[in-house]
């Protein structure tokens, strides 16, 4: 099933454009990437020659300048194909946002043109060994001397560190200040002091460039700051929540994992019938079919909220709570439906669906409980609305 009535003529022609582009380059390459975990760098090259890279870049700075409900588009169904490549994508298709919306003209002039040529960079380098969700708690410094902030520290796992040419580090710079101390710096990978260390081996998302970044006394002009000095927790929690909200890459490996649960269990046969011909069987793939719909129902109207202008951050993180949540639960279902066949077997489609699924439910965009917050305090601050606490 797939949301056509929710869907212009141009989403739908976008998203039919992709989904072959997908089954053509991506489906066959997606288990050699799971096994390897190197980085896809000819679909890199395909991506970019079609233009599918940086597709939110402005259109002012020579970008695609689409709108959020395509970027749930092309996640979905690049996930579809290959949960790392879509994770390396949906990433690569923010970057340039946090310049868009916070930075100065020098800086959009600057940067804003390299995205839309294809250059590579990453959301958000927050993570530590003591800090991810709790950003307060961050140990990197930045201390502005002769002019220049110097920055040291470590970044933990983000992606697409391993290959991204343009980088947003952020850096405590005031340690008086707690949670407003925190600052948002624009790097270039070539930058002295900065160097990039081993590439995770992570469970799921294989081959999406995760990595993680040193930095020794690296000097970073005072024009790189991103908005003003301990902005920083807030630019990333405003970028964070738009994210949140396009990010259909659970629901595309959900949905590969359902139809390929789907297809086995018209196949496989017990008891003399195709085991979809049991009812537990079957009412198993229609709990998935219904977890997926809503999960996918969820994204597009918290997109359709950015395109309008009327951006929800509670309802953005509902839509990724909720998707996430859904989503994992199709995959695990999926496996049942396989049994032996897919459990045995770690490189299985399924069972590499899951692991992305998992992945995804735990990674980026804070813990799960921190998303709960978000959506508490952003239902709890609005008063004598309908169907609101």
């Amino acid at each position: 099933m797939t949301p056509e009535l929710t869907l212009s003529p141009e989403h739908r022609a976008f998203r039919d454009r992709v989904r072959r582009l997908v089954r053509e380059k991506v489906e066959p390459r997606a288990d050699e990437i799971d096994r390897t975990n190197d980085f896809p760098w000819d679909l890199v090259e395909v991506f970019k020659k079609e233009g599918l890279l940086s597709i939110l870049t402005p259109a002012e700075y020579g970008g695609p300048g689409m709108d959020y409900t395509s970027t749930a588009l092309l996640a979905e169904e690049l996930a579809y194909g290959s949960g790392g490549f879509a994770c390396f994508v949906l990433t690569n298709t923010f970057a340039p946002m946090m310049i868009a919306r916070h930075g100065t003209e020098e800086q959009k002039k600057r940067y804003l043109p390299r995205f839309a040529e294809g250059a590579l960079g990453n959301v958000v380098a927050i993570t530590e060994q003591h800090a991810g969700s709790d950003m307060a708690a961050m140990e990197t410094s930045g201390v502005l001397r002769d002019g220049q902030w110097v920055l040291n520290g470590d970044k933990y796992y983000g992606e697409p560190l391993e290959v991204a040419q343009i980088m947003y580090v952020f850096a405590r710079t005031s340690a008086q200040r707690g949670s407003h101390g925190i600052s948002c710096f624009v790097l270039e990978r070539d930058t002295p002091g900065l160097s990039v260390g081993p590439r995770a081996d992570s469970l799921g998302f294989r081959g999406a460039g995760l990595a993680q970044i040193m930095l020794r006394d690296v000097k970073v002009p005072r024009e790189n700051l991103i908005g003003s000095e301990g902005a920083g927790i807030r630019v990333c929690r405003e970028l964070m929540d738009t994210v949140a909200a396009t990010n259909s890459v659970p629901v595309g490996l959900a949905q590969r994992a359902y139809d390929l649960a789907l297809e086995h269990a018209r196949e496989r046969t017990t008891f003399g019938k195709p085991i979809i011909a049991h009812q537990a069987v079957m009412f198993g793939l229609v709990e998935m079919a219904m977890k997926l719909e809503a999960a996918r129902s969820m994204i597009y109207r918290a997109c359709a909220g950015i395109d309008a202008g009327e951006s929800d951050p509670a309802l953005c993180q509902m839509a990724s709570t909720f998707t996430n949540d859904a989503c994992l639960a199709v995959g695990n279902e999926a496996l049942a439906v396989f049994g032996g066949h897919a459990n045995l077997d770690r490189y299985h489609p399924v069972t590499r669906a899951l692991r992305d699924l998992k992945t995804a439910a735990t990674g980026g965009g804070g813990a799960r409980n921190i998303r709960l917050s978000i959506i508490g305090r952003g239902l709890f601050a609005q008063k004598g609305e309908r169907g609101k606490p």
